[in-house]
């Protein structure tokens, strides 16, 4: 019973602990999850839209409410003089106050746009437009964040590699330096051959501890972007590639730099229509309630209530070419686009070229890397042959281990250069694995 209960806690614990380990794309993800650069991205987009409300709100009636009162010092006067129509008819003349000196005025207003030559339906389509460049800022963001949490990792993992490395050769030297030892009691060594061996063996633990150091470091900046130990990331990971035609016509159709240059222009296009919906004829309905005193009959000193609505017209008439000069101007601002659009993608196609032209490199040397490594094995064993028979001096026979462990991690090294390179060939691109 004892025995079955312990195997239940092993095979629990295990299974915990394989659970709590995650994937590289998760931890991209998580990554993503926690940016501020992100979430402030996905603010301005939610921005955008609450000012498209308000655009389509724009378009609607509104009511307003005016509230006026005015003294005035004097009042104005009606004096006409008797007329004398006959020496026994006359027409007795009038005097009478306009209004009175304290004036009310209360009005609840109603306005309606019905013509703006599309100024108002373009703000609507601005407004879709800005949405989509924060959609794409956002993208770009999280893009330039996946590449980096990827290399950071594979960063991490290449220390590691080194790490191994520097131990592999610590302890090949230490096996050595055991042997010398042996030798030196026969005396078929001199002392020297011992100490500077010595001397080499605490040159590596320095190393170790300096590549210790840039390991820390390297888990920090990872658990900085993820939230995620890099010991937590389980399994190998594999990046998913096109070839250097397939990406170039990748970048071109899907980069959402293009896509923003685009929408750049768009708007240029849109804000063209708007200055020349500026000139075209500006019409809306308004209908007024007023209650005052004196109201509508300005001699009669007593409050009253009137409705009073009608129809508003204003265009420009001249404005010495400035539509023209406007034009002008956005149609040069529009070509910079297309110029920096063109630029872009050069730029990227000649990065690419680069990167490709690595990758074959480092896969020319993946190839070479098996066949490196029985080479130096063989040459160190044949350097501690020649050593033991004083034909070979002591550091040539170190130098032989050190390229030996060296040519024994390099396959696992080029390997996750190779991904980083593939990594980076998807980030140019724009081109996301989550």
């Amino acid at each position: 019973m004892k025995k079955r209960l312990t195997t239940i806690i092993i095979v629990f614990l295990i299974s915990i602990s394989v659970y709590a380990r995650i994937s590289l794309k998760e931890a991209v993800k998580k990554g993503i999850e926690k940016s501020y650069a992100v979430s402030n991205e996905k603010i301005e987009k939610r921005i955008a839209e609450t000012e498209k409300k308000i655009g389509e709100i724009d378009r609607l009636f509104n009511i307003g409410f005016n509230g006026l009162y005015l003294y005035k010092s004097e009042q104005a006067e009606l004096n006409m003089p008797d007329i004398k129509l006959s020496p026994t008819m006359t027409i007795p003349g009038i005097h009478m106050l306009a209004g009175t000196k304290d004036i009310f005025d209360f009005n609840l207003s109603v306005k309606q746009p019905l013509y703006t030559g599309g100024i108002l339906s373009n703000i609507i389509k601005l407004s879709d437009i800005k949405g989509l460049q924060q959609e794409n800022q956002r993208k770009l963001i999280e893009n330039r964040l996946e590449i980096a949490i990827k290399n950071s990792f594979l960063n991490y993992k290449i220390l590691l590699l080194q790490e191994r490395y520097l131990g592999l050769v610590k302890k090949d030297i230490e096996n050595h330096l055991n042997k010398l030892n042996d030798y030196f009691k026969e005396n078929l060594i001199q002392r020297s051959d011992i100490l500077e061996t010595e001397l080499k063996v605490e040159e590596i633990k320095m190393n170790i501890m300096d590549i210790k150091d840039k390991i820390s470091d390297s888990k920090i900046e990872f658990e900085n972007l993820t939230g995620i130990s890099p010991e937590d990331i389980n399994g190998k990971y594999g990046e998913n590639i096109l070839n250097f035609k397939e990406s170039v016509n990748y970048l071109k159709k899907n980069h959402t730099m293009i896509k923003t240059f685009d929408n750049s222009i768009k708007t240029i296009v849109i804000k063209k229509k708007m200055d020349k919906g500026r000139y075209l004829p500006q019409i809306g309905a308004f209908g007024e309630l007023h209650y005052g005193k004196p109201g509508i009959n300005f001699f009669k000193n007593s409050w009253s209530l009137y409705f009073q609505g009608g129809i508003s017209i204003s265009f420009k008439l001249f404005d010495w070419g400035k539509l023209k000069k406007t034009n002008k101007i956005s149609d040069y601002s529009m070509e910079k686009i297309k110029n920096k659009k063109n630029e872009f993608i050069e730029e990227t196609e000649k990065k690419l070229k680069k990167l490709y032209l690595l990758k074959k490199i480092l896969k020319q040397k993946l190839s070479l890397a098996d066949k490196l490594l029985k080479i130096s094995i063989d040459n160190s064993r044949l350097k501690e042959k020649r050593f033991r028979e004083k034909q070979e001096d002591n550091m040539e026979y170190i130098s032989s281990i050190i390229k030996k462990e060296l040519y024994n991690i390099l396959k696992e090294q080029l390997l996750i250069k190779i991904e980083m390179v593939n990594i980076n060939i998807n980030g140019l691109i724009n081109r996301s694995q989550l």
